[in-house]
């Protein structure tokens, strides 16, 4: 028998509503056919975690579930129908899940949904890269072959890698950030507006008249559509308005974009889970590619703010005031 310890929302609210948790399971000889066992090393946390810990994610409805998207572990046993020598023991891996569960200190998992972690890469840097890169990448795919891009909360992981994506080959870059990230977003291009300013719609087309060719957004803001040239596109990454209403927010945002997706500018939502679960050899691939350009310097990953298991609370609280350029890493015991 295994020991798996895994962390779940155990009631909705704030980060005492996490719980750490040990329980028994069979060894990795039972694994299915298809399956690998993998030992967790790290897992991130981000801001969807601390949407779903309060209760506003759609896709946790009910408290009970294990957070967390993307680990990095290691694998420790293949089942009967897995090429054991692709998959050897100890390989270092990482893996986006199409269901949160990641907080656990063991998985079993199919390879078709795991990346092997390049060799100059920590294992908690890496463990900052892989919801994130997929979610960068799959929104550069949605969003065609634009001239000009606005990234709404260019500070942002997601953010930063988008805005570094697109100045690398030479693509004019307008970001919105914070009077608190402005310095960091300014890193990543001069082109920064205050998104709290009321008018900050007329100050991007006054930097871009005519409008972007891609918007990148995670409030589902209606205004944005503005900033947009007529044949440009929106990719929506999130819906969170501010409201108080987040998961009414999720599901009229979600419709509203699916409903524009022809329109000019025409919407697109990036699902990462729908990605994983549907496309799942798209989805590695894409990882993959971006990992190994993370590891020759041409992408800089966020740095770790590295918690033990023991401190998750800490670190799910963490969360909403990392510096800009950072992400909350959790570390599992070494076994």
């Amino acid at each position: 028998m295994t020991q798996i310890t895994r962390v779940r929302v155990a009631a909705f609210g704030g980060p005492e509503g996490l719980i750490t948790e040990s329980t028994t399971s069979p060894a990795a000889s039972a694994l299915r056919p298809r399956e690998v066992g993998i030992s967790v090393t790290h897992a991130s946390l981000g801001s969807t975690d601390t949407l779903a810990r309060s209760g506003g994610y759609l896709l946790q409805p009910r408290p009970g579930f294990t957070p967390g998207y993307d680990f990095i572990g290691e694998i420790t046993g293949a089942g009967s129908a897995v090429d054991s020598a692709a998959w050897p023991l100890g390989t270092r891996v990482a893996g986006v899940l199409p269901r949160m569960g990641s907080l656990r200190s063991h998985l079993a998992i199919s390879p078709e949904r795991l990346v092997r972690v390049p060799a100059s890469l920590s294992s908690a840097v890496a463990a900052t890269l892989p919801l994130d890169l997929l979610t960068a990448g799959i929104s550069i795919d949605l969003a065609g072959d634009p001239r000009s891009v606005l990234v709404q909360g260019i500070s942002g992981a997601v953010g930063s890698l988008l805005a570094q994506h697109y100045r690398g080959r030479r693509i004019r870059v307008l970001g919105t950030a914070s009077e608190r990230s402005r310095d960091y977003a300014l890193g990543l291009t001069p082109d920064v507006v205050d998104y709290r300013d009321p008018e900050w719609i007329a100050r991007v087309r006054e930097l871009a008249p005519g409008g972007v060719d891609a918007a990148f957004d995670h409030t589902g803001s209606w205004e944005l559509r503005g900033a947009v040239a007529r044949g440009g596109s929106v990719v929506r990454l999130a819906f969170d308005d501010g409201s108080g209403h987040a998961r009414r927010g999720i599901a009229l945002g979600g419709a509203r974009s699916a409903a524009l997706s022809l329109a000019r500018p025409r919407e697109r939502v990036c699902s990462v889970p729908v990605m994983v679960a549907t496309r799942p050899q798209y989805a590695r691939e894409r990882l993959a590619l971006l990992l190994e350009r993370v590891a020759a310097g041409n992408l800089t990953p966020p740095s770790p703010e590295v918690y033990p298991l023991s401190a998750v609370r800490e670190a799910s609280a963490a969360v909403s005031h990392t510096a800009p350029g950072s992400k909350i890493v959790v570390e599992f015991p070494a076994r």
